[in-house]
This record gives C-alpha cells, sequence and structure tokens, in this order.
C-alpha cells in the first residue's frame, strides 16, 4: 500500500511505495534514506509525518545516483489535508509533473 506525502498546502504531491518516493503522477523521485529523500542529490524529506519539504540549507550535498526504477501503479489520489506553516529554512518541494 501506497503512503500519500503532501505539500505546506495539504495538497498530495507524492507517495511512497516500498523505499522509493514517487510523484503524483508516477515519476520516480527518488529512495528513502530515513525521512530524507535523495536521487543523487538532496530532494527534500518527510516531516509532521507526511509533509514533503525541502531544507533549503542541504541543497548543495550530493551523492551517487541510484539507478530509476519502474513505474508502480498509481494510487487513487487522496483528497487534501489542512494547511500547515512551513518551518524555518524549508520550502515545498519543487516538482516536475
Amino acid at each position: 500500500m501506497a503512503t500519500w506525502l503532501y505539500d505546506s498546502s495539504g495538497t498530495p504531491v507524492a507517495f511512497i511505495r516500498d523505499d522509493r518516493v514517487f510523484s503524483r503522477y508516477g515519476h520516480f523521485i527518488g529512495r528513502l534514506d530515513g525521512n530524507e529523500v535523495w536521487h543523487g542529490r538532496y530532494i527534500g524529506e518527510i516531516l509532521r509525518g507526511d509533509r514533503f519539504l525541502h531544507d533549503t540549507r542541504k541543497s548543495s550535498v550530493i551523492r551517487g545516483t541510484p539507478g530509476v526504477p519502474g513505474t508502480p501503479g498509481i494510487p487513487g489520489l487522496p483528497g487534501m489535508k489542512g494547511a500547515t506553516a512551513l518551518p524555518a529554512g524549508y520550502r515545498d518541494v519543487e516538482l516536475e509533473d
């Protein structure tokens, strides 16, 4: 079963399947390492249980790039959640559609 991630406004933007994170359209974003998402570079992290945010202080950190897995079936899109304030130094993750 997939776990949905939301931006600060409460919009579902990505989902987790195993240790991989995909956009709401099924594009591979990166792999989970603890609560952080990496794909050659730092993409973002999961805060407050289900918010997918980017710590701007980690933007320049780079790691090796993993292979891209196959696209999973896209789970049904959940409804929106309530908005939350962004912590200092964070912004919403910028994803390509």
